[in-house]
């Protein structure tokens, strides 16, 4: 049977955990990101092969302008050793490369806002006992440029929520207004205790309904046209999340087409509001028409 929840408490959304490196005050600064940590389902997972969880780590970019020299990401993988196996994921093009010991990552420049720096698939090595745990740190280098580093905390075993993939109608027409429904599950081994929702709309599509637990913010970076107009929303879903729960939003979620609509998409994930498990998702693809 499906639980239950509400989107209408009032409370503030717990931010992303991210670690700190001293700047020189000369330097742009610029922060590295990704989920505070993430769970693996014990080796070798349902039909007998391992399954993976998907991490990505992003680079904050708030000056307001491009940083126009190249700069080197590196992500250790000796502390996974013995506890969890990973690739790059798909679609990871040239710039990043998979040694035993690192991922190595390289940009020629680094755009105003937000930009991806790597996304990885990982999974749970064979004989790990439930419990182990590794930290997966991401750091940048570059000349007259200084990181803030990253640090995702892999653990075998605990809470995993899925997200179900919104079917939402594709062909929509300026002004046209469609539910959102929000349905995930926990399907590991323990309760989580706290989820924060991320719902993001491309320029075209926006969300009728506001929440006090949930924050609202939109990209307006100059020179990143395919990024102008995104808008992301946090919510916080305060609560204990049972393992083996089925749960999905009693409060209404309306997405509406704006008059300049076109072809827009909306990316969707669950994750836990400390010590993450994988961060659950659901990428539906409506596209407006004007």
């Amino acid at each position: 049977m499906r639980k239950r929840i509400s989107l209408l408490a009032a409370c503030g959304l717990v931010a992303l955990g991210l670690s700190t490196t001293p700047a020189h005050a000369a330097d742009p600064v610029f922060t590295l990101a990704g989920p505070a940590g993430i769970g693996l389902r014990p080796h070798p997972g349902q039909g007998g092969e391992p399954q993976k969880t998907s991490v990505g780590f992003r680079l904050v970019n708030d000056s307001g302008k491009t940083f126009d020299r190249q700069s080197t990401f590196t992500i250790d993988l000796s502390p996974l050793k013995g506890v969890a196996d990973v690739t790059l994921a798909g679609q990871q093009g040239s710039a990043c490369t998979l040694t035993v010991t690192a991922v190595t990552c390289k940009r020629p420049a680094l755009w105003a806002g937000e930009t991806t720096v790597v996304d990885l698939d990982v999974r749970a090595a064979k004989d790990v006992k439930a419990g182990a745990t590794a930290d997966l740190t991401v750091t940048g280098t570059a000349d007259g440029a200084t990181f803030k580093s990253a640090t995702t905390k892999v653990r075998v075993g605990g809470p995993d929520l899925v997200m179900e993939r919104a079917r939402l109608q594709a062909e929509q027409k300026p002004g046209d207004k469609q539910a959102l429904p929000v349905v995930f599950a926990n399907e590991g081994t323990e309760s989580v205790h706290g989820v924060v929702l991320e719902v993001r709309t491309t320029h075209g599509i926006g969300l009728v309904e506001q929440y006090d637990n949930c924050s609202y913010s939109e990209d307006a970076s100059e020179g990143r046209s395919w990024n102008t107009g995104w808008t992301t929303v946090q919510c916080l879903l305060e609560g204990e999340y049972e393992a083996g729960a089925v749960y999905g939003l009693d409060g209404p979620l309306t997405l509406k087409a704006a008059p300049h609509a076109f072809r827009d998409v909306l990316p969707t994930r669950s994750t836990r509001t400390a010590t993450s498990r994988r961060p659950a998702s659901s990428a539906g693809p409506p596209t407006a028409r004007s």
